[in-house]
């Protein structure tokens, strides 16, 4: 379950991170 949180907090913080850089870039 823990497991699970942490995946979806990962992924989350990698979609923002590329969102990020991505509008910078822009």
């Amino acid at each position: 379950m823990i497991q699970l949180i942490g995946l979806q907090l990962v992924v989350l913080l990698v979609a923002w991170v590329i969102y990020e850089v991505r509008d910078d870039w822009t």
